[in-house]
């Protein structure tokens, strides 16, 4: 199955003149906003019900017909923007956010014209890499928020590129858009720090919240005492493995041992109630789930002496149903760092993975459906406190 599909000349020569032209005027009345995270490049971006040029609402809807019609779906709009990549700019391998779930990719000028700049579009195990090679005016669609994608060095002086984004219009990032609409008040650049954050996005200070130091060392010295009680007591070994069996230990996918914290025990009432509020506080502030619930909480214990580990796995389907989802896992690392070696908690966000803090009393929040893994403990014991928190179904 191919991974993009071309639209040839979707756009005119005069089309291509008159979008590049619009930039053009915009940078010289320095109203492009410079980003230098990919190598030097400027960009202009409009959203959805906001267009001031008339330019690009006639390419965004030109666009919205034309893939519509290929895919037999209703897509909804969400932004457009035309960036300038100037000689040296790379585009690193990434997945973007939910806004981009359809992408339209339009080559609409550059410095030679017979000099080609090759997008690369993988699976996202890189199994399967297709390289496209643009033509000026013909639109390439590809899933931006599933497929990784990336550039190599530009070789040419510049080179503009116009993007078109869309949504399944009845799918599962409506209600980001919705948000997004409402809370941008005017046509001007959209911050993608500003966009919540989605699967895989490579954006990673936006795929995770830290909160450094939110318990201190008697509160974690205090739930570890209480968590190794409850595996002296309970003698249970891997809570859920394959998301559907309790108690049942798969060594070939994880081993430690666990023990829970039960919300009907008043003793536990002061953990949850500091658990909630900083989860409460971290959605409100980085995620802006729909959320109603948070579960049992997990002490695990992962010792080098059983060889401890999990291996890569993602939360959401343990629970999941047509009511009730995990939306949002936790990590709370109780033990010294110094006591273990091994035992990382990596977070598969992107092509290479985000280390998780180690220091004791940090606290991670992320995406339940954020890949993630907890490798080998090779020397020590490694404690932590995990959790989830669920709510209804993604729209």
């Amino acid at each position: 199955m191919k991974l993009f599909r071309t639209f040839d000349n979707l756009f005119t020569e005069e089309e291509c003149k008159e979008l590049s032209d619009f930039y053009f005027n915009k940078k010289k009345n320095k109203e492009v906003v410079r980003d230098d995270q990919s190598g030097p490049l400027a960009s202009v971006r409009q959203m959805a019900g906001k267009i001031t040029e008339p330019a690009l609402q006639r390419a965004a809807d030109k666009a919205k017909e034309v893939l519509s019609e290929r895919l037999k779906k209703d897509l909804r709009f969400t932004y457009i923007h035309i960036r300038e990549y100037q000689k040296g700019s790379i585009l690193e391998w990434h997945v973007d956010n939910g806004l981009h779930q359809h992408t339209m990719d339009v080559c609409i000028a550059k410095a030679n014209p017979d000099t080609v700049w090759p997008l690369y579009v993988s699976t996202p195990d890189d199994a399967q890499i297709e390289t496209i090679e643009m033509d000026m005016g013909s639109g390439y669609h590809f899933e931006g928020c599933h497929n990784p994608h990336w550039r190599n060095k530009l070789e040419d002086d510049w080179q503009l590129q116009l993007f078109i984004h869309f949504i399944d219009a009845d799918g599962r990032y409506v209600e980001t858009a919705d948000d997004l609409e409402k809370r941008k008040d005017s046509s001007t650049f959209i911050a993608d720090e500003a966009i919540k954050p989605w699967p895989l996005t490579r954006y990673t200070w936006n795929q995770y919240a830290v909160i450094p130091s939110a318990f201190n060392l008697d509160e974690c010295m205090g739930i570890i005492r209480e968590g190794k009680a409850g595996i002296r007591t309970t003698h249970l070994r891997k809570g859920k493995t394959d998301g559907d069996k309790i108690g049942v230990q798969d060594l070939s996918v994880r081993n430690s041992e666990v023990s829970f914290f039960i919300t009907d025990n008043p003793r536990n009432v002061p953990l949850f109630s500091k658990i909630t509020e900083i989860i409460v506080n971290a959605n409100l502030n980085f995620f802006n789930y729909d959320i109603y619930d948070l579960e049992a909480l997990q002490f695990t214990t992962y010792s080098a002496g059983y060889n401890g580990f999990y291996s890569k796995h993602v939360d959401t389907h343990a629970v999941s149903s047509a009511t009730n989802v995990r939306k949002l896992s936790f990590s709370l690392q109780l033990s010294n760092p110094d006591s273990y070696e091994g035992g990382d908690l990596l977070l598969w966000a992107e092509k290479e993975p985000i280390v998780a803090p180690k220091n004791r009393g940090d606290l991670i929040i992320f995406p339940s459906y954020v890949m993630h893994e907890v490798t080998p403990v090779t020397g020590g014991l490694r404690s932590s406190l995990v959790g989830w928190v669920t709510g209804p179904a993604w729209k």
